[in-house]
This record gives structure tokens, sequence and C-alpha cells, in this order.
């Protein structure tokens, strides 16, 4: 019943069956190589060359995130912005750069409709109707701020309920409420509304 196929012997030290899988009982005996192929040297030298090339990118991101610290150190928008929490370096200075002219938004709510995170609207005859979220403007930066709206939500789910403060209350009562990706762009958008 044990099939031994010359090519499979020679590719692999265990012994296959008719099914083309190792047999379990001859997994305990099978002979292992001691020495290994010229094929492995050269793909032990491929990944040596890629743990390079990742080490030097760590190096390249090491210094991006200096130079995006030392632009937050100097910029007084940045600084006010990164307050927030759940707003990061990364964030603050995506927000600033994108944003250069705050005043060119009416208020809160029109920066938040601008990126996109506000519900689509299908009203008629005095009947509000609401939509999914319309994910227009900048993704990059609607992105960052879901993702650290996803933050505060975790802090707030972990954090007691006696040292909640009124935001973290209101996003607790929310999550139970909505759901967690509602309350996500919902924490998403009074970010947007706050800066």
């Amino acid at each position: 019943d044990r099939v031994h196929d010359r090519r499979s012997w020679t590719r692999s030290p265990l012994i296959y069956t008719d099914s083309n899988t190792p047999s379990p009982s001859c997994l305990a005996r099978a002979r292992v190589r001691t020495r290994p192929s010229r094929a492995a040297y050269g793909v032990r030298a491929l990944l040596l060359e890629a743990r390079e090339q990742f080490a030097a990118l760590d190096v390249r991101l090491a210094r991006c995130d200096a130079e995006i610290r030392s632009h937050l150190t100097d910029n007084e928008p940045a600084r006010r912005v990164r307050e927030l929490l759940g707003i990061g370096p990364l964030t603050a200075s995506a927000l600033v750069a994108t944003v250069s002219n705050a005043s060119s938004f009416r208020n809160g709510r029109q920066f938040g409709a601008w990126l996109g995170l506000t519900p689509q609207q299908n009203s008629s005859g005095g009947k509000s109707r609401l939509g999914k979220v319309t994910r227009r403007g900048d993704g990059y930066l609607r992105g960052l701020l879901v993702q650290g709206a996803r933050s505060v939500l975790q802090s707030a789910l972990r954090c007691q309920p006696d040292k909640l403060s009124r935001l973290m209350r209101w996003v607790v009562e929310l999550f139970h409420r909505k759901g967690y990706h509602k309350t996500l762009v919902a924490i998403a958008n009074k970010h947007a509304r706050m800066l």
C-alpha cells in the first residue's frame, strides 16, 4: 500500500503514501538531510539581503519619525491639535499640512462633512433620512482620525466607570447603543469638530 516514488524521495526525506502525503508511521523514522542543498544557500543569501533592506528601511522610518516630532515642537497649531486624546504626532502633522487655513470652514461641522465623516442626507417632504457615511474628502486624514478614534474607544472601554470623563461616558454609551464601527466614525467626527 505504500508507494516509494523516487522523485518525491529526492525532494523530501519522508516516505509518501499513494495520496502523496507523508505516512504518519514514517515521520518518526524519516532520515533528515545533514547537508543543505545549493538552493538553500541561494535562499539564505536572498533572505540576508532582504533583512539588510528592512534594517535600512527601519533607519529611514526612524529619521522620518524624528522629523515629524521636530515639526510638532516648532508648530503651535500642531501642538494644540496633539493635546486631543487619540490624536498622535502623525495625525497632527497631517492635519496641519492638509488644512493650512482652518478659517476657510465656518464651523467644525463643515470640517467633518468635508472629511466625509457625516451621513448622506436623503430628505424629502419634511422627513429626514440619513444614509451611509459619505467618505468624501481626504481619505488619508479620515483614516488617521478613525484610527485615533479606535484608540479612544479602547481606552474608554478599559477605564473604570467611576473614572470616566464626560466625553468617555458618551463614547461608552454610544458604543452600547450603536455598535463598534458607527461609534468609531462618530468619535472621528467629534474629533474633527473639536479641531
